[in-house]
């Protein structure tokens, strides 16, 4: 074979490698993009939920205060039998108006209550879900970061060429690779 031909095949090998390499690259790159825009927007909803969270917080504050606030019922003394000696001279009662406007008090203490309680109700049911939001974007990120971990390493055993490991078990060896890597980082950090 003349020596042209072999570094005409050399080139086009390497054109070849250069090129798949490139898309590698670029495969890698993407991931990494996608896990870093996604870091990004769960940060911002961390601080949403913080920030609701403190809403939350402020909002059972102020029942409970209501709560403490709001007369205890008192009840209702036994009228003495006038008939008999125990009979007390009797107090001077409310008047109407004054009973009418203890009562319609009372009314908009106990509406704003149910309202304040309903809305805090609501803002716990909201932030589980919330929660549960938080949770999966924590799932899928670390999911993008082990993959952008997987191609970055090139580690050839953890691709089948076959007969094999299904690709989701491999993904769990990476995983478990990293959350040990993660535990003994986290240990060192903390000394002993």
């Amino acid at each position: 074979m003349p020596m042209d031909d072999v570094r005409a095949g050399d080139d086009i090998r390497a054109v070849r490698d250069a090129r798949i390499d490139g898309l590698r690259a670029e495969a890698s790159a993407a991931v990494g993009y996608s896990a870093n825009t996604l870091r990004a927007v769960g940060q911002r909803f961390r601080e949403a939920y913080g920030d609701e969270l403190a809403r939350w917080q402020e909002l059972r504050d102020d029942l409970d205060a209501l709560e403490r606030s709001r007369p205890d019922p008192v009840p209702r003394r036994a009228e003495p039998d006038p008939g008999t000696a125990e009979a007390a001279p009797s107090e001077a009662a409310p008047s109407e108006a004054e009973s009418a406007a203890a009562a319609a008090e009372a009314g908009a203490d106990d509406a704003r209550f149910r309202a304040l309680r309903s809305e805090v109700d609501a803002l716990g049911r909201e932030l589980g879900r919330q929660q549960t939001e938080l949770a999966r974007l924590e799932i899928a990120l670390r999911t993008l970061e082990t993959t952008w971990l997987f191609l970055e390493r090139g580690d050839a055993s953890l691709v089948s060429d076959g007969p094999g490991l299904p690709s989701d078990v491999q993904m769990r060896i990476i995983e478990a690779q990293e959350s040990e890597r993660v535990r003994l980082a986290q240990e060192v950090h903390d000394g002993p």
